[in-house]
């Protein structure tokens, strides 16, 4: 799935609205068929630049979810646009959660039944399949309430577990996910679930399977970051032995480093 920017300059144009609008509807209809998403569950979109978001709304089924099904509203959860429905109850979710991740434009919940299921379990999922291994990086909080966030403190206690992770648990509910675009918070929620089907199937093989390690973890997210633009990047490896006392961490931080360094000489 190819990472698109939630948008960048004049993100309330027309044009990039209409833009956002078929992402949502996308992401919607592609969690549908892959059966993560049926009637339940939400996929919003900041509005760069503004203090709006878009939110995929259907309540029948999400298989045909079109741009014209999908919501405008604002940061304190009153509705600008759209169909002729309500807004959800767990709108705080979304306006909470981007309050306070500006680094993410992009904010998915849904019911996924493995993960649900280990999260229920107290099961932790682990890093055991490097190419879904990114959701994990940051870790798999759970917010200890199965009720709708349909307050603003249920939204905040929801965005406080996000305020690091890129995905939670909601005990006995569901997960929320956010990601930079719509795109990459798509590919993160269809990693979490698939991570938590190998983690069963791995524990049926054996009680102890064995996790990619961090370092692993962040030298896949990393040499994986090339772009049409960049089809070469300089090893991971070679990232860190400029940078010595340093085990495994953050990449933004390893990437700094070096470029500061390399600015330097």
């Amino acid at each position: 799935m190819t990472t698109r920017q939630a948008g960048t300059g004049k993100g309330n144009s027309d044009s990039a609205i209409k833009d956002l609008k078929e992402q949502v509807a996308h992401s919607c209809r592609i969690l549908y068929d892959l059966g993560l998403m049926t009637y339940l569950g939400h996929v919003t979109v900041r509005i760069p630049g503004t203090d709006r978001l878009l939110l995929g709304f259907n309540r029948y089924t999400y298989g045909n979810t079109t741009a014209d099904d999908i919501l405008t509203f604002d940061m304190d959860a009153k509705k600008v646009d759209g169909p002729d429905v309500l807004l959800p109850y767990e709108t705080f979710i979304y306006t909470e959660t981007l309050k306070i991740r500006p680094d993410m434009n992009s904010v998915i919940h849904l019911h996924m039944p493995v993960s649900l299921a280990f999260g229920v379990a107290r099961r932790e999922i682990l890093p055991l399949y490097i190419h879904h291994s990114e959701v994990l990086r940051f870790g798999l909080p759970t917010v200890d309430n199965p009720l709708l966030a349909s307050t603003v403190d249920r939204g905040q206690s929801i965005a406080r577990a996000l305020k690091e992770a890129y995905a939670c648990h909601m005990r006995g509910h569901g997960q929320v996910i956010v990601g930079r675009s719509v795109d990459h918070a798509t590919a993160l929620t269809l990693q979490l679930e698939e991570q938590a089907k190998m983690n069963l199937l791995a524990s049926q093989l054996s009680p102890n399977p064995q996790p990619c390690t961090q370092t692993e973890v962040e030298e896949f997210i990393y040499e994986h970051s090339r772009t049409p633009f960049n089809s070469t990047i300089e090893p991971y490896s070679a990232i860190r032995s400029e940078i010595p006392g340093v085990d495994a961490g953050h990449l933004a931080f390893l990437s700094r480093e070096l470029k500061e360094r390399k600015s330097k000489q």
